[in-house]
């Protein structure tokens, strides 16, 4: 009308009152800032802290949550592992306590979501006494505690990308998420300037030498006290990150489903362990039964029946014997029992110096 596009409408002043026709019909969400309007100068000034799960499955441990707390100033990242939310008020107390007692700062600011296991009443009465401020985002509205949120979808993504890359079972999620933090806080990121997060907590610079390709398989030194003369000298174990604490290697050992902590180890970092064939699982050796590799429907399937004749100094190999048919003597109650064997004469065998033809191998088959 002001511009004269259309005519027959008179000239009105539009009301600036609210609609509810209008509300009703098109009301959006306010739109969010993209960065924060206010940052921590130190340290503890303002923490963030979200609880990530339930994940399935569980880890060995039982855990199916875990709980990420995030500095904003350097924004250097602490995580826990938990069973269950309830687990949460107990986890910032440790937390609280770890941080307060590694720097001169204290906890000021907690800003969390709506959750009852930050709402809860015990939760409130703790804070209230060490005079920390809470601040909560409004309901359903992550996007106001947008630091954390984002770090927990880095971390994810990480925690699936080590797994899938190297096979390794969902089970050792939460190894996996914990060595992302640790990965993480060493790697440079766009909250901080000019620095690492590990740099601006901890005031120096991190080292990475030690780092090595999650779940690469490893050959641990076994301890001087579990050696005899003729066992073996090693393990092959999975690498899952460096221990918490201590200049030492986690470990999981797949065969007897347990974690490990090491510092003698060599990695082969390109090589996986194979995790199907450790799932179907892998049988041990029979003494005293030798398989056949021939076709069982031709050769039968069993080459020597006895495993009581397998310390007889009377059993001769078939493969010494080529001709031969099978024998048993009886005297009084026992009964040895040679070996079955068959004329191998117009089989096609491959002859090397110095090596007899064979068509069996000394090595139970496996599987």
């Amino acid at each position: 009308v002001e511009k004269g596009f259309v005519e027959g409408v008179p000239k009105i002043k539009h009301p600036t009152q609210v609609r509810d026709g209008c509300l009703v019909a098109k009301q959006v969400k306010q739109p969010f800032q993209k960065e924060a309007m206010w940052r921590a100068s130190k340290p503890l000034e303002l923490i963030h802290a979200d609880l990530c799960g339930p994940i399935t499955p569980q880890t060995l441990a039982g855990n199916r949550y875990f709980m990420l707390m995030v500095d904003d100033f350097s924004r250097y990242m602490w995580v826990h592992m938990l069973k269950s939310k309830d687990e949460a008020f107990a986890t910032f107390k440790k937390f609280k306590a770890q941080v307060e007692n590694e720097s001169p700062y204290k906890v000021k600011v907690l800003r969390i979501d709506r959750g009852g296991e930050f709402t809860s009443q015990a939760f409130s009465e703790f804070c209230n006494k060490e005079g920390i401020k809470r601040q909560l985002t409004a309901p359903y509205s992550p996007q106001q505690n947008g630091v954390v949120e984002r770090r927990n979808r880095t971390v994810l993504e990480a925690k699936r990308s080590f797994l899938k890359s190297m096979s390794v079972p969902e089970r050792l999620w939460g190894e996996a998420v914990r060595h992302a933090v640790y990965v993480l806080n060493r790697m440079p990121t766009k909250g901080v300037k000019n620095m690492t997060p590990y740099e601006g907590w901890k005031g120096k610079k991190p080292t990475l030498h030690h780092v090595k390709v999650f779940g690469c398989l490893a050959h641990m030194k076994k301890p001087s006290n579990q050696l005899t003369k003729l066992s073996d000298r090693s393990i092959q174990v999975v690498y899952l990150g460096v221990e918490p604490g201590s200049k030492a290697y986690r470990l999981f050992n797949p065969k007897e489903n347990k974690i490990m902590v090491g510092r003698d180890v060599i990695f082969e970092e390109k090589v996986k362990w194979s995790w199907a064939e450790a799932q179907n699982g892998e049988q041990g050796e029979q003494p005293g039964y030798f398989r056949s590799f021939f076709n069982s429907s031709t050769y039968g399937e069993e080459v020597y029946q006895n495993p009581a004749d397998d310390e007889n100094p009377s059993f001769q190999s078939p493969v010494d014997t080529p001709s031969a048919t099978p024998t048993s003597t009886s005297t009084g109650n026992q009964t040895n029992s040679t070996p079955l064997t068959f004329d191998f004469s117009n089989t096609s065998l491959e002859h090397n110096e110095g090596i007899s033809p064979s068509m069996f191998d000394n090595i139970p088959v496996r599987g």
